[in-house]
Order: C-alpha cells, then structure tokens, then sequence
C-alpha cells in the first residue's frame, strides 16, 4: 500500500531500505516527533461505501479501531 501511495506507515528499515534508496518511498519527519519520545496521534478516517456490506478484514479493522474507544477515535458513517 505504501509503494503505491495509498497513504504513510511506519516499517522497519530493513524491510524499506532497498525503496528508500531507490526514490520509491521518501522518509518523513513530523515537525512535532524529535524520534525519542513516543511518536504523535495522528487523526484517522474510515472511509467506505454505504452500498456494500465491509468483507471480513473491513469489519475486523472497524472492530478494532472501536476498541481503542471514543477518545481515540470516532467511527461515522457506518450502515451495517
């Protein structure tokens, strides 16, 4: 997903060393994360269609986006 640009993520260097090197992924530096201390919440958004019922791994990732309560994130939008 990352490789093609479907958003950001945080991957182990050995994984990504070969796609930085190449141009095929950039590193970035969040103005507000120094790298020693935990890094920054950042927002996140479930986006998907109202007309089609959420497979398997849709429903997964909502249940455990859920889990992690109203404080830390809010689910809209969802017709099941």
């Amino acid at each position: 997903m990352l490789l093609a640009g479907l958003g950001w993520g945080s991957m182990p260097l050995h994984i990504v060393e070969d796609d930085l090197a190449t141009g095929r992924l950039v590193r970035l530096h969040p103005a507000s994360w120094d790298g020693r201390n935990r890094m920054p919440r950042l927002p996140v958004s479930v986006v998907r269609r109202r007309d089609r019922a959420a497979g398997l791994a849709g429903r997964w990732l909502f249940e455990r986006l859920a889990a992690l309560g109203t404080d830390e994130v809010a689910l809209t939008g969802q017709s099941d």
